[in-house]
């Protein structure tokens, strides 16, 4: 079986102060997104992104695996390396998880505050 690979983009800040006021619009659903905590001191942060459907360009084939890659990079800093606190932890997800294993990384990662 051939597996297309998709990478997964993670962004990880080290700054004090990073998160200000509120969000910006950069194209992305802002809104849906919110803003995250204000840090008070260093701390870390991750953005996860997996897209398995687009919507905009039917062009376009449909992925299989980036949303199950995105939570499960999403699990490895969070849980497994606890690097990222999990209220600091945003996942954007175009689809739903395919994999058994995915749904129950998505459901703990849920379950200690991280947010879809």
């Amino acid at each position: 079986m051939v597996r297309t690979w998709i990478a997964v983009l993670v962004f990880v800040f080290v700054a004090p102060g990073v998160f200000g006021q509120g969000t910006r619009d950069i194209g992305v659903e802002a809104a849906r997104v919110g803003p995250l905590p204000v840090a008070t001191e260093r701390a870390h942060a991750g953005l996860f992104v997996g897209v398995n459907e687009f919507d905009e360009d039917p062009s376009l084939k449909r992925l299989d695996f980036a949303v199950d890659d995105a939570i499960a990079v999403a699990h490895l800093f969070v849980i497994e390396l606890g690097l990222i606190k999990a209220e600091r932890a945003r996942l954007l997800l175009g689809g739903t998880a395919a994999g058994a294993k995915a749904k129950e990384q998505l459901e703990g990662l849920r379950k200690r505050g991280a947010v879809e």
